[in-house]
């Protein structure tokens, strides 16, 4: 980011919104994405069934096991960043810009 004009001009347009960082925004959006990932696609039973099918499997070293279901729960967000997000896709406000989220996985 800091190595273009553009890239400037983004860092400093995050600052301005109260980040402080580009890492810092970046984990944020990454949140926010998950958690509503979770509440639109029911992305948390997706997971968790994930998690259930690595935990029954024998053919996998406990080692493997561990890291790959560190790596889903990791992707499950918080209650309270599910209440979050459920309080932000209510506010017309920000509901159409949520749907922005989606749109880019696509």
């Amino acid at each position: 980011v800091d190595q273009t004009d553009e890239g400037k001009r983004f860092e400093a347009d995050l600052k301005a919104a109260g980040f402080n960082t580009v890492d810092e925004w970046n984990v944020a959006v990454t949140s926010v994405s998950f958690a509503y990932s979770a509440i639109t696609d029911n992305l948390t039973d997706d997971l968790t069934n994930q998690i259930a099918e690595i935990e029954k499997d024998t053919a996998l070293a406990q080692d493997m096991k561990d890291r790959m279901i560190k790596g889903l729960k990791a992707m499950i967000p918080s209650e309270n960043n599910k209440n979050v997000v459920q309080k932000l896709i209510d506010d017309p406000a920000y509901s159409e810009k949520l749907k922005l989220l989606a749109e880019e996985g696509e």
